[in-house]
């Protein structure tokens, strides 16, 4: 296998880079678009939310791969606008669990329709299988370079 380093513009690594960044960035054009005074950040942590309710602020930064400081940031932004709701955890007085509020469920619904219709206008051309391919190799990567660190965390 012949892995392109160099110049920096053939990177996989960098194309890969490209991709999320223009992604992320896109996202929040059309939320900004669509009226919605929300980020692609916030609309993740409450997908998080969505799908698991009750997490400890800490789970919900690592299933949004966000560090502490990141997740903190978010989670008072989404405090502040009435989406999400910090609870003082019954048996950790450590930690705070998140649930969304009834107000985050329908900020999700919305931030979502637009979700979905930014994803098919930016994955146009490909096929659901290209789809799945794409799915299947981000998810080797992601897992290699997990190994290369678990020893270490």
């Amino acid at each position: 296998m012949k892995l392109q380093l160099f110049p920096i513009e053939q990177s996989h690594g960098f194309i890969m880079r490209l991709a999320a960044n223009r992604m992320k960035s896109g996202l929040n054009r059309a939320f900004a678009a669509a009226g919605l005074e929300h980020t692609a950040e916030h609309w993740s942590v409450l997908s998080a939310l969505m799908g698991r309710d009750g997490q400890s602020q800490t789970e919900v930064g690592q299933n949004v791969t966000k560090d502490r400081q990141n997740i903190t940031r978010i989670i008072d932004a989404l405090e502040a606008a009435g989406l999400v709701q910090r609870r003082a955890h019954p048996s950790d007085r450590r930690c705070n669990q998140v649930f969304i509020t009834a107000a985050g469920r329908q900020a999700h619904q919305r931030l979502t329709a637009v979700a979905e219709g930014f994803t098919r206008a930016a994955f146009a051309g490909l096929g659901q299988g290209e789809l799945d391919e794409l799915t299947r190799i981000n998810k080797i990567i992601a897992n290699n370079i997990n190994k290369m660190y678990e020893k270490e965390d």
